[in-house]
């Protein structure tokens, strides 16, 4: 994948449990990403997967792009050996190619070179922004998705929306979901009721993807009538500027915490203190943070958009609400700040949901399915 640890994000989160759901179920499992090294090296353990980091090269960018594909082609083959060395010596049997990106060509060479099968997993934007690409890397990624042995997306909306990006799949796919384990939640304090007393929770990153600012105008809509609810906000980003304007110019100082990124050990606490939990996105893949709120027993207000529907069902475990409509969303906010009951019987509702549909075992037996059947359809 083109980045891990440590950076936190969706999808890193999405690939570490994806691993740790393979290691639970007796498989061994390495995490390789971009790096500057001639060679592979290793460069950390994540509970007890190793990471390496490796110098691959892309030549399908626009800025600079002659020289780009001429270190591209210079170092091609060193790239190659180095890779088929390393798959060699670990006896790793299928690569997995998490958020495709030009950095991958190289696995589409080894497997017509020697037959090493692959399977792509795509989780959200490396799909839904591929079209704002520059047209080789477009290309590249296409070609990449489109020479897999096997296709996981993390949601049937991703699916979908991929059968119509990328025009050809591998025809062998299957839509696993990224799931939680239920250890996650336990040993909480419940500390931040008094920390922060009431709250309303929302953790994204701040890009107009996953609209914290419409979460923002939302919470403005309904502060006077909860003058002792604020709106606390885990997650940073390029927006972060407009922000903390548009607070300042709401009137929300004191109102609207911002937390800035926290790392995974401090959210569960955080999840266990909230009255419910919000995921405004405009665009969203599938909604992790939806199963883990309802992990905590937390009703959600989510847009009915890309695969929260999948993950939270309308008047069972939440709201959902059209995207980027800040009006519904402040509705559907002071609906459950009006009816504890409702929002408490949704919460129950959305863990025993998570319980039955989205675990981290399911989700390795999913995967384990799919990589079985590429390696036994060889």
């Amino acid at each position: 994948m083109p980045w891990y640890k440590p950076l936190i994000g969706g999808v890193v989160l999405a690939v570490e449990r994806v691993a740790q759901s393979l290691v639970r179920s007796g498989h061994r499992v390495w995490v390789l990403r971009p790096g500057e090294s001639p060679r592979i090296e290793q460069v950390g353990s994540d509970e007890g997967v190793p990471l390496f980091a490796f110098d691959m090269r892309s030549g399908f960018v626009e800025k600079g792009r002659a020289r780009a594909l001429v270190s591209y082609l210079v170092h091609f083959v060193p790239t190659m050996v180095e890779l088929k060395r390393f798959i060699d010596r670990n006896e790793i049997d299928v690569t997995i190619i998490n958020y495709p990106s030009s950095y991958e060509t190289y696995f589409t060479a080894l497997e017509l070179l020697f037959d090493l099968p692959y399977c792509v997993c795509v989780h959200g934007s490396d799909v839904n922004r591929l079209g704002d690409e520059p047209p080789l890397k477009r290309w590249a990624v296409r070609t990449i998705v489109q020479r897999a042995n096997g296709f996981i997306a993390c949601s049937q909306a991703l699916m979908e929306s991929a059968e119509r990006t990328f025009a050809r799949l591998p025809a062998f796919r299957r839509v696993v979901h990224i799931g939680v384990d239920p250890s996650f939640s336990d040993g909480t304090k419940s500390t931040n009721a008094s920390v922060h007393g009431k709250y309303i929770l929302t953790l994204a990153w701040a890009t107009p993807d996953k609209g914290p600012d419409v979460a923002i105008d939302a919470f403005a809509e309904i502060k006077d009538r909860y003058p002792d609810v604020s709106l606390l906000m885990v997650g940073s980003g390029p927006m972060e500027d407009e922000l903390r304007n548009s607070i300042e110019r709401l009137g929300l100082q004191g109102r609207v915490v911002r937390l800035g990124t926290l790392e995974p050990s401090s959210l569960p606490d955080l999840y266990a203190g909230a009255l419910f939990g919000v995921i405004p996105s405009r665009n969203e893949g599938f909604g992790r943070v939806a199963l883990e709120f309802q992990l905590f027993g937390k009703a959600i207000v989510a847009s009915r958009v890309g695969g929260l529907p999948e993950a939270v069902e309308d008047g069972h475990s939440g709201r959902l609400v059209p995207p980027g409509d800040s009006g519904a969303l402040a509705r559907a906010m002071s609906e459950l700040l009006d009816r504890p009951e409702e929002c408490n019987r949704m919460g129950t509702n959305g863990r025993a949901s998570v319980m039955n549909r989205f675990t981290l075992d399911r989700t390795g037996e999913g995967y384990v399915s799919v990589l079985n059947h590429i390696l036994t359809r060889r």
